[in-house]
Formats: C-alpha cells, sequence, structure tokens
C-alpha cells in the first residue's frame, strides 16, 4: 500500500464506526494504526457541505484542477485540509441521498418540482466528479442510496428510478447492487444483481454478518 495513499469516507448519517472498523481490522490481523490514519473521514451535516467535499475537498486533496473561491478557499481551513496531495484508493459516500430527501420533503409541495430540479443537479454533479475519479485512478467509488418506499408505490407516486436522488443514480453507475434483509432478527443479508455489464440481473447471494465483517453461507 503506498504510504500517501488514502481511503475517503463521507459518512452522511454518522454510521461509520471506527470501533467496528478496529475490531474487522485486527480480525484480520491488520495493523490498524496504520490502516486508520490512512482514512480521511468526513461527516457533513448539510447538502451543501456534502458537495462542497465531494466536488471540491476530496478532488483538491488529491491533486485535480478544482475551480476554488475565497469561499472555498476559506472552507478548506477550516477543515483542515492536508496541503500535501494524497494517492485515493477508494471512496465511499453513504447514504449519498440524505440531505437531498430531506431538502424535497422540506420544500412546500407547490415548490417541490422546481427544487427537484436544483438539488438533482448537484447530486449529478457529484456523480460526474466521483466518476472521473474512478477512470482517472483506476480505483473503486462506492456510494450508497435508498430504494422507493413502499408507501410512496402504494399512492402512485414512484419516480422514474427507483433509487432516491434522480435517473443518473440508476444511469452511471456501472454495478448496482440492492441490499435485502431475508430474515428480518438475524444477522444474514442478501445481495440483488440490479445492474452489471457483464452478469444478467437478478443474480442473488446471501452472507452473514460476523465480528471479521462478513462471511459466506
Amino acid at each position: 500500500m503506498p504510504e500517501d495513499g488514502r481511503f475517503f469516507v463521507v459518512d452522511t448519517d454518522g454510521g461509520f464506526d471506527f470501533g467496528r472498523f478496529k475490531q474487522i481490522a485486527e480480525s484480520h490481523k491488520v495493523d490498524y494504526s496504520d490502516l486508520s490514519r490512512r482514512v480521511a473521514y468526513f461527516n457533513p451535516t448539510t447538502l451543501s457541505w456534502q458537495h462542497f467535499i465531494v466536488t471540491k475537498a476530496i478532488p483538491k486533496m488529491i491533486g485535480m484542477k478544482v475551480r476554488m473561491t475565497e469561499d472555498d478557499k476559506e472552507k478548506l481551513e477550516k477543515m483542515k485540509i492536508e496541503g500535501k496531495e494524497v494517492k485515493p484508493l477508494f471512496v465511499t459516500v453513504d447514504p449519498i441521498c440524505l440531505f437531498y430527501r430531506n431538502e424535497v420533503l422540506s420544500t412546500p409541495m407547490k415548490f417541490r418540482a422546481s427544487r427537484i430540479g436544483t438539488l438533482t443537479g448537484l447530486l449529478d454533479e457529484e456523480l460526474i466528479v466521483l466518476r472521473k475519479i474512478a477512470v482517472d485512478y483506476s480505483i473503486p467509488i462506492c456510494f450508497s442510496s435508498w430504494i422507493v418506499s413502499p408507501v410512496s408505490e402504494a399512492l402512485g407516486t414512484v419516480p422514474e428510478s427507483r433509487m432516491i436522488g434522480g435517473r443518473s443514480l440508476s444511469f452511471i453507475p456501472k454495478v448496482i447492487i440492492e441490499l435485502r434483509i431475508p430474515s428480518p432478527g438475524l444477522p444474514i443479508r442478501e445481495a440483488y444483481l440490479f445492474k452489471h455489464r457483464g452478469r444478467p440481473e437478478g443474480l442473488t447471494a446471501q452472507f452473514r454478518l460476523t465480528d471479521g465483517g462478513i462471511a459466506d453461507i
């Protein structure tokens, strides 16, 4: 692993647990202290901060050309972003739709359509930047979203995309996996292949959540 390698974690819902991260690392006999220092962790609390992190802060940290305003530079200083460039190894945004959904639901119905257009545009820009990082640095990019709820389906308000956040969340990713809970109350999960360039949709695989991460069943 390169000395300047970094794993970028954009944790929008506060679900990333360093204690759990340490447990998994130690179960695989990986040096947690060395691994944890390579994690560039971000915990945004608004969509605007998430957007800044994905489209400005991370690209700046890895040496991409980014247009920075004076306000952007001040934000970087507040975040204490290092001046030395690092090499991205992995980037995740989990979930990418949290603040988007909150802003949509908090917008009065008569203004919601136009607001959705603006918000979707922000997520589209984030996806384009993430795709560029994936291509330029040949690394995996992973983000999660939520699917439309059964309530929306029952009310007949299902959007064009099953995932919250707009059509680009279904179009730009080359692999989409839906995680399901086949047996509530048990540490069993099922991965359903929703989209893949070389495999048919509908393939499934079950796995068990363990102290060391996941294990085959």
